[in-house]
């Protein structure tokens, strides 16, 4: 639920994603944006033709972050590392204890240790 969330407040500019200037790489102001991972670009240095400074300065630009094939683990910014590292597992560990929970594997467990004692004759009866 956490990342689609977060993509959700993105995409309607509730929680903006970095602005950045031209030559800036991950400026301090994007460590909370919605951004999932750090910019491995140089803001202008995939235009064409390459911007100057001056032209950085009069018109707001939109830069590429990553490449598709640098999406992985060695950029997520710090938005991305909790909400693709921790929200995801421990979601699945609460998933796992309610299903465990609901399933009541502790007294399921408890009555497989009691039949293995009858079988192997380590109880004498079954009621214990």
């Amino acid at each position: 639920m956490a990342d689609p969330l977060r993509h959700v407040l993105g995409d309607n500019e509730l929680w903006p994603s970095c602005a950045r200037s031209c030559h800036e790489l991950w400026p301090s102001h994007c460590r909370w944006s919605s951004n999932q991972y750090k910019c491995a670009l140089v803001c202008g240095e995939t235009f064409d033709p390459p911007f100057d400074a001056t032209l950085c300065a009069a018109e707001p630009v939109s830069c590429t972050c990553v490449h598709d094939s640098q999406e992985n683990m060695a950029h997520l910014s710090t938005v991305g590392f909790l909400f693709t590292i921790v929200c995801t597992y421990v979601g699945f560990i609460l998933f796992m204890t309610g299903n465990l929970w609901n399933a009541n594997i502790i007294d399921k467990c408890r009555d497989i240790k009691h039949k293995y004692r009858v079988l192997r004759g380590y109880s004498f009866s079954s009621d214990e």
